[in-house]
């Protein structure tokens, strides 16, 4: 899709199994969720805000140049991998009840929620992630975390009372 006036798209729940969108310079918003996707592909989208693509059958999800991407819920897909460091201006994600493996948000410092229960990742380093107000982590399957120290005492009862038994605490300062 290219459409350079375009600045709202909802496809939710429609049948589509691939979707690419290119070069849409005022795009702020995308809903793809309950809809049979497997590929979504998003470039060159500056204005992109709100990405929701949950409850899809998403399987690869390959997204550059949306500097302004505030808010993405990728929550209930299929993805094994999401890098966030793609969207450093990243605010709140969502990507719970997902096979993911591996999720990097070292790079994102504005965000201010991440919500990842019922995944599969070991390991997290939210160290930079100085805004970070809000960590929804029950039912991970986390074995290290990686933060700060001010970072642990604000989300010692999320920790303690949502990761497995004998995580590994590691500190950077």
């Amino acid at each position: 899709i290219k459409d350079s006036n375009l600045e709202e798209l909802d496809c939710n729940g429609s049948k589509l199994k691939t979707l690419k969108i290119a070069n849409n310079a005022k795009l702020r918003k995308i809903d793809s969720s309950y809809t049979e996707l497997t590929c979504l592909e998003i470039y060159n989208t500056p204005e992109l805000e709100e990405l929701d693509c949950q409850y899809s059958k998403l399987t690869k999800l390959s997204i550059s140049n949306v500097p302004k991407l505030k808010r993405l819920d990728c929550s209930c897909t299929e993805l094994i991998h999401l890098d966030a460091s793609i969207a450093p201006n990243l605010e709140e994600l969502y990507c719970g009840h997902t096979p993911i493996t591996n999720l990097n948000i070292s790079q994102n410092q504005e965000l201010r929620r991440v919500n990842y229960p019922f995944t599969k990742f070991t390991s997290i380093d939210i160290s930079q992630c100085t805004k970070l107000e809000s960590m929804g982590c029950f039912k991970c399957s986390l074995s290290s975390i990686t933060l700060t120290r001010r970072q642990y005492s604000v989300f010692y009862n999320d920790l303690r009372e949502n990761c497995p038994p004998g995580i590994t605490i590691i500190y950077t300062d």
